[in-house]
């Protein structure tokens, strides 16, 4: 079985490494960015959705909201339940913080706000801070199950094209063999047959110089005979 050239193996392996490579690094990349950016946009919607609510409240009792803490408290804390763990919070402009529903996060946390409006003033914020442990944690799943792709694509674009090249070289050499073996006995073959056109023409010019001696001692037994009957002789030597 012939090698398969070493830069042609060489090569075949950079791609796979280059192909896995992408695969470990764009599958969790690709996941933690969209999942990142499905959260911002879920808290930019949940900030604008509680801001209204919240001042419309504010717009009801514009001069003592900042005194309602436990109703806006109670407020913050409407959430669905078996959402994420998140800290909501409610600030004036000077950054007191009015009221607030507390969870436990664990950091890294996102944070995003919408304003406070109070007969189209700005007057606050309402703020939500997410925590980004969960999506880490995902992200880490995918992660892994990427390292296990990346090196099954690694070994199946590696292996598999070396596989094949050597089984067509295999294949390609047994062929080879096979033409030569096939031209060795058609070399022969025209041997044997040359020897046979050369024996059959021997045999032929031997049968026509046979031929021609038979034709020479018919003539000079008629000849003989002929004198023989002139001279009215009955033996005579040919």
């Amino acid at each position: 079985m012939q090698n398969v050239d070493p830069k042609l193996a060489r090569t075949i392996s950079w791609i796979a490494g280059a192909v896995a490579i992408v695969v470990a690094i764009t599958l969790p990349l690709g996941y933690f960015s969209i999942s990142y950016q499905y959260q911002l946009g879920m808290l930019d919607a949940q900030a604008d959705i509680n801001s209204r609510i919240a001042s419309q409240v504010i717009n009801a009792n514009p001069e003592i909201w900042r005194f309602m803490t436990g109703r806006l408290e109670g407020f913050l804390s409407r959430r669905p339940s078996g959402g994420y763990a998140e800290v909501r919070r409610i600030v004036d402009n000077d950054n007191n913080i009015i009221a607030q529903s507390v969870d436990v996060l664990d950091s890294p946390t996102i944070t995003r706000s919408a304003e406070l409006l109070d007969s189209g003033i700005v007057v606050g914020r309402i703020e939500i801070v997410r925590s980004l442990r969960p999506l880490l944690i995902r992200t880490a799943g995918v992660a892994f199950f990427a390292l296990l792709l990346s090196w099954m694509a690694y070994l199946s674009l590696k292996i598999l094209p070396l596989r094949a090249l050597k089984r067509a070289l295999a294949e390609n050499t047994r062929l080879l063999g096979e033409a030569e073996r096939r031209a060795g006995e058609y070399a022969q073959l025209f041997e044997e047959t040359g020897q046979r056109a050369q024996e059959q023409t021997a045999l032929s010019t031997i049968a026509n110089a046979a031929s021609q001696s038979l034709e020479i001692h018919e003539m000079l037994q008629s000849a003989l005979d002929k004198t023989l009957e002139a001279t009215k002789r009955t033996v005579g030597i040919v």
